[in-house]
């Protein structure tokens, strides 16, 4: 089974219209590694790149953080930037569920759903089971994408670049991509075919 295709079952179980797997690698670097559509992917993107969402939280209490209705005030209030990208996209409510190995956090299964509402019990550990499995398939057999595979290549090189734990030099990458509107592996190509250095001079990083 493809990680997609794994996701796909988690997003369909859980009666969701999106969702994204982030991997938790070594430092607690966070990797958003698939989604199930373009606008679940922009929305993974962010929350790693803002530090703010229901995966970072999940990630953070080591909880399930749900989100039934993103135009509320205290989901505003909390994820201001997120939430406004995301009512944008057309979401209205969000979910992360932390994915666990005993008692340590492999990743978060981040769902999206364009209607406000909560999510069943049961949908969400069904959803979560699964996320296990995709997970899996991450660290068993290529599972992560050439794309994210360069971001992660390029934090590496970054780390070196500034002298930084990757965690850091991932960071900083986001940063930049997200200042200046690119993705994060658009910036990733640009440093590891030398067109761009990472310097601690680089005022908006």
């Amino acid at each position: 089974m493809s990680l997609r295709r794994a996701l796909a079952d988690c997003v369909e179980l859980a009666g969701a219209d999106g969702g994204g797997l982030t991997l938790v690698g070594r430092g607690g670097t966070t990797v958003p590694v698939c989604a199930s559509d373009e606008s679940s992917d922009r929305l993974g993107e962010l929350q790693a790149a803002l530090g703010e969402g229901p995966a970072v939280d999940a990630l953070d209490s080591g909880g399930p953080v749900l989100a039934p209705d993103l135009a509320s005030t205290w989901v505003r209030e909390r994820w201001p930037r997120f939430t406004a990208e995301a009512l944008r996209l057309g979401r209205r409510a969000a979910f992360g569920l932390p994915i666990r190995s005993g008692t340590t956090i492999l990743g978060v299964l981040d769902l999206y759903r364009e209607q406000p509402g909560p999510m069943a019990e049961r949908a969400c550990a069904d959803a979560s089971t699964c996320a296990e499995a995709a997970l899996a398939i991450v660290a068993g057999d290529g599972g992560l994408s050439d794309r994210h595979a360069e971001v992660l290549q390029a934090a590496g090189v970054i780390s070196v670049q500034l002298d930084v734990n990757v965690g850091e030099a991932m960071a900083r990458l986001r940063a930049f991509a997200y200042r200046r509107g690119r993705s994060p592996a658009d910036v990733a190509r640009d440093v590891l075919e030398r067109r761009l250095r990472f310097t601690h001079r680089m005022d908006d990083i």
